[in-house]
């Protein structure tokens, strides 16, 4: 969990959240990552493919990919 103020927008906080998850003493395995618009971007999507979790956030019609291959 992380608290912050009003100023801190939640795909800024995102990153910081799944590094410490993914790095805790806990077992703990992290799939895939459900969420609504707020986490859609880039940025977010880059974050949790490179650490081997599922994006399943619902995205624009018009949204666009910014990278030129994704394997998962």
């Amino acid at each position: 969990m992380n608290i912050s103020d009003e100023h801190v927008h939640n795909s800024k906080a995102l990153p910081d959240l799944v590094n410490d998850l993914i790095r805790s003493d806990k077992k703990i395995t992290i799939g895939k990552f459900i969420a609504y618009g707020t986490y859609e971007g880039n940025g977010i999507f880059r974050c949790l493919v490179d650490d081997g979790v599922l994006p399943g956030t619902k995205v624009r019609k018009n949204f666009r990919v910014g990278w030129k291959k994704v394997i998962f």
